[in-house]
Order: structure tokens, then sequence, then C-alpha cells
């Protein structure tokens, strides 16, 4: 059975157990919680089923289509390290840091579109510091310059980390230390306000931005 042949099987289900709800309990449908009962069984039998996935749980529960890209790795375990295509009219940033054993830092990314044509990549040194805030720097340099490009009014923008903790504070903007407050304010204020996408990926998908970063290490 593949990974394509359980869609069908969990939408059915639910679908099914929804019209029981709504013609023996006299019960609404709720959409969104049919939507992510959906998500939350399609990809527990995916990790059941495909023993090894790699990818944690809440990352396939926001992003199925992450399992679409699953291959073997030559140990045999599944791993994901394919890019997911985008749809037609957006380009994604991926973005990451690097830091050596001497504690000298890197940042890296690129930008794509839905070919995965890349329109800039970038490596560059960025000197000492935590590795969180020089993810918050490249974040907010690269958005900003972004907005002034003239991209900004031909496609809608995704931006794509994998460090959970920065995606954590911009999304909530909670437990945010006092030193990273300003950077992180900015950036989910930029994101709000023009409508970006910021999602969480696990670090195999992000293994390109991974690669600049470590060359941009002084």
């Amino acid at each position: 059975m593949s990974k394509f042949s359980l869609i069908p099987f969990v939408v059915i289900w639910f679908v099914w157990l929804a019209r029981n709800e709504v013609v023996f309990n006299k019960k609404g449908i709720d959409w969104l919680h049919l939507d992510f009962l959906v998500r939350v069984r399609l990809v527990t039998w995916v990790k059941a089923k495909f023993s090894g996935c790699d990818i944690p749980l809440d990352c396939l529960i926001s992003h199925p289509s992450l399992a679409l890209n699953l291959c073997k790795n030559p140990k045999g375990a599944l791993i994901s390290g394919r890019w997911c295509p985008l749809s037609w009219g957006f380009l994604k940033l991926n973005v990451d840091e690097a830091l050596s054993s001497c504690f000298e830092g890197g940042i890296g990314g690129l930008l794509r579109d839905e070919k995965d044509k890349i329109f800039f990549q970038f490596s560059e040194p960025a000197g000492n510091g935590p590795p969180v805030l020089m993810e918050l720097l490249v974040l907010r340099v690269r958005i900003r310059k972004f907005l002034n490009s003239s991209w900004v009014n031909k496609f809608s923008f995704i931006v794509e980390s994998d460090c959970k903790q920065v995606v954590d504070w911009i999304s909530s903007q909670v437990g945010v230390p006092y030193l990273f407050a300003s950077f992180i304010s900015e950036i989910a204020g930029l994101i709000s306000r023009f409508g970006f996408v910021l999602r969480l990926i696990p670090r195999l998908c992000n293994a390109k931005a991974d690669k600049l970063a470590n060359m941009g290490i002084g």
C-alpha cells in the first residue's frame, strides 16, 4: 500500500463518522475540527505503516505533503530529504545558520519558485554569537530585502526554517527573551502585515540552506 492510497480511506472514514453525528445525534459539522482529525489520522497511519519515518509528528500534521517525499537512505531508513514543490505564484525562502567548533558562525539561504528555479542564494560569515540570534538576523534581513524587491508585487512569500525555537517565538511571541524581543516583534509584524507564511520544516528538508550556511563560516 502506497502513501497515496491511505488518503481516501482516511477521508471517507471521518466523513462517515461526521455524517453519523449529524443524522443520529443532530450535531453540526465543525469543518476545521474534521480537517484536523483527518490530518492526525493520516499521519499516524503513515508513521505506523512506514516505520523509521524521521519527520516529527507535528510537522506532518501541519504539512502532510512532506510524507509524499519520503525515500530510503542507503541503510534502508525512511527520510525526507527532497524539496517540496510550491503552488504557482509563490516564492519560498529557506534560511539556516551554522556554527563551527571554534564558534565561528555562518548564514545561508536561497529563494526558489514552484519549478525549483533559484532566484538567488547567499552564503555569508556571521561572526560570533548565539545560533538563534544568527537565525533571527538572517530572517529579518532577507524579509526586508524581499519587501524592497520587484518580486513583492508579483509573488506570495513563504519562509521556511528548521529552528523550532525561532518559529515558535515568531508565531506565538510568548516567552521571548528580552535580548531577542525587538527582532521577534519586527519579524512577526512583517509576516502578519504582508500575509507571509512562516513554516517549520525538518532539518533534512533544509539541506541546501544548511550547506550554504556552512560554506559561509569564516
